[in-house]
């Protein structure tokens, strides 16, 4: 559990147990929380569970059904709530994590240590939430994202390797892009290679990445055939021979004037 915890970002984190009673080196955090529900909500099986508000066990031979029922007042109750649970201990307190979904907005709010007004905690949080943010996807896969240049080859496009989708501020502008090439990204390449990653901020504010890839194959730098063949210096040659004649014809004629 620990393992998980940290590979999917929840550093302050750290389980004893599994059942999350009390324990002075059992602790966790809101944002910590919040980033486990958001993984275990990509398990089918598990949002099944924890939005299903009541369930009945058969009986078997001498016990009679039982009914079971989700402690989670937010079900039923909630507009587009969809779990997920919600504790209790003297040490924690009242705590809950509350996930609700709106069209392709899904939020997830985490109260923790109160004493009272957990549900209505739980419900501001949300409201805010939907009032505030809309999920959008800034970048969809194979978007044009910018072109690079590679060192003697030349400028080569690339594009969004998958989607992004962010919770983006309501009424924001449009946002800001910027690549960042790989530390060396050489010809050649194929097509779909990764060469770097593309960061959407808002308001100065990095709002989440994706990488980047070559939109087409990249053949490799272009080379001469082989080492250059020397200058032809033949003429220094022949200017050299003749230079003795030049000089005997001259004393010659020199000698015929006298």
């Amino acid at each position: 559990m620990n393992a998980k915890a940290r590979e999917i970002g929840a550093t302050h984190t750290h389980f004893v147990n599994s059942h999350g009673l009390h324990d002075p080196n059992h602790y966790t955090t809101a944002h910590d929380l919040a980033l486990i529900a958001r993984y275990a909500m990509r398990n089918p099986a598990f949002r099944a569970l924890v939005t299903t508000e009541e369930k009945e066990i058969p009986g078997f031979q001498e016990n009679p059904p039982r009914k079971l029922v989700s402690h989670n007042q937010l079900l039923g109750y909630y507009d587009g709530i969809t779990g997920v649970k919600n504790g209790y201990t003297e040490e924690a307190l009242l705590t809950n994590v509350a996930s609700a979904k709106r069209g392709d907005t899904e939020l997830i709010a985490v109260v923790l240590g109160v004493q009272n007004l957990l549900w209505t905690s739980s419900i501001k949080l949300l409201d805010y939430g939907f009032s505030h943010f809309q999920s959008r996807r800034i970048v969809q896969r194979g978007d044009a994202a910018g072109r690079l240049t590679i060192a003697r080859v030349g400028d080569v496009d690339v594009r969004a390797a998958e989607d992004l989708w962010v919770a983006w501020p309501t009424g924001t502008g449009e946002p800001d892009r910027r690549m960042v090439p790989l530390d060396s990204v050489q010809a050649p390449l194929a097509a779909g290679a990764p060469v770097g990653t593309l960061i959407v901020s808002a308001g100065g504010k990095d709002l989440g990445s994706v990488a980047v890839t070559a939109a087409q194959a990249v053949p490799g730098a272009v080379h001469s055939a082989g080492p250059t063949p020397p200058a032809d210096r033949s003429w220094q040659w022949l200017l050299i021979s003749a230079l003795p004649l030049v000089l005997l014809a001259l004393l010659t004629r020199r000698r015929r004037s006298l």
